[in-house]
């Protein structure tokens, strides 16, 4: 006789967490993609971001959309695009046009003819968008843009406002915004930038608006924007520029070199820039070096989340350097995301859950299930 199989209760095994890919920070919320391509958020929600018909605050995972192959977001809009090679959007994505009615949804919006009219699916390399502005990158590093907040110059091509994706800049390899000011790294390592110039953060020596891509350094490694800050490393230096009493002991209207005592001169394995308009929070990590400045909240330093730092602090990072995948941020929160899936946040208690107020340190979030 054959021994009896053995009976596993398979309803009592709790799935476990998924396996994370990829982590997108947005205005008090955050957004993660599984290797199964299923796209979560939780968060605030306060665009309608999250594609679920409303803007309630999300206080748990939900699930935005399958069948993802990569997302991008910024402030409070989103951009999916889908397995089968389709793009959709949600939040304030005003750059469809000038009718709020029809640039803004709280549901998931096919959009994907509005692209491909200027470039297709398979040839976008990267996405950056905010609340009015967005630009495409594509596979042979030309550079499209389109917004409402063209008319601050933004778009490095005059001063109006436009509703289709049009070419702004060649030969681009990495390209930042925060819709009112944009730059841009070229494949030979030189910066650029246009915009509002409002706090004179684009070193030209006045705070005069710029309404086309003016050269600002070449032999540039790496470079990060911020509310009213740029900055940037060339290998021997980091400058920054704008409202940076954080770095300096006053704003500047020219890119000027933090002292060595500061930063180090070493090249960056990451930069962030927190778009916050206030106070620019900023932080640089090496294999040897991890430090923060500016508005604490979203810097994980363990103390009063109100108070401003000005002088480059070590950050308590909760891994080794060299097991960080990448570092997510927006205003007000900071995402760690490990090369073995975990997810590390601190700042804004909407986009952590469980969290009923912000989250002073670098804790390890409780991922969709």
């Amino acid at each position: 006789m054959l021994p009896f199989a053995r009976m596993v209760k398979y309803g009592n095994i709790v799935p476990g967490p998924k396996n994370i890919i990829k982590v997108g920070a947005s205005t008090q919320g955050q957004f993660l993609l599984t290797d199964s391509h299923d796209l979560y958020y939780i968060g605030r929600n306060q665009g309608g971001e999250s594609g679920n018909g409303n803007t309630n605050t999300v206080s748990s995972w939900i699930l935005v959309s399958a069948d993802v192959s990569n997302f991008f977001v910024g402030d409070r809009t989103l951009v999916i695009i889908k397995n089968d090679n389709t793009i959709w959007t949600s939040g304030q994505t005003y750059w469809f046009s000038s009718s709020t009615t029809t640039s803004y949804s709280t549901v998931l919006v096919e959009r994907t003819n509005w692209f491909t009219n200027a470039i297709p699916v398979s040839e976008i390399a990267n996405i950056v968008c905010t609340n009015g502005l967005i630009f495409v990158l594509s596979t042979n590093s030309v550079l499209y843009g389109a917004g409402d907040n063209g008319y601050r110059g933004s778009l490095g091509i005059g001063s109006s406002s436009i509703y289709t994706l049009t070419q702004c800049a060649t030969n681009v390899r990495k390209v930042m915004t925060n819709a009112n000011d944009s730059m841009y790294l070229t494949l030979d390592n030189k910066l650029y930038s246009s915009g509002w110039n409002s706090s004179g953060q684009h070193g030209t020596g006045n705070q005069t608006q710029i309404n086309t891509w003016g050269l600002r350094s070449s032999g540039v490694i790496d470079a990060a924007i911020g509310g009213n800050a740029l900055n940037y490393y060339n290998g021997t230096s980091y400058f920054v520029c704008g409202q940076t009493p954080n770095f300096l002991s006053s704003g500047t209207t020219t890119f000027r070199a933090v002292p060595v005592s500061t930063l180090p001169n070493s090249s960056p394995l990451f930069m962030t820039n927190s778009p916050a308009l206030n106070t620019a929070t900023q932080m640089v990590i090496t294999s040897t070096y991890q430090k923060g400045v500016g508005a604490n909240r979203g810097l994980g330093l363990n103390n009063s989340q109100t108070g401003a730092i000005y002088s480059a602090t070590n950050l308590q990072l909760p891994v080794e350097v060299s097991e960080i995948r990448d570092v997510l941020f927006s205003d007000g929160l900071t995402s760690l995301l490990t090369k073995n899936g975990d997810v590390y946040s601190t700042g804004s208690y909407y986009a952590i859950p469980g969290a009923i107020e912000d989250v002073a340190v670098f804790t390890k979030i409780d991922l969709p299930k």
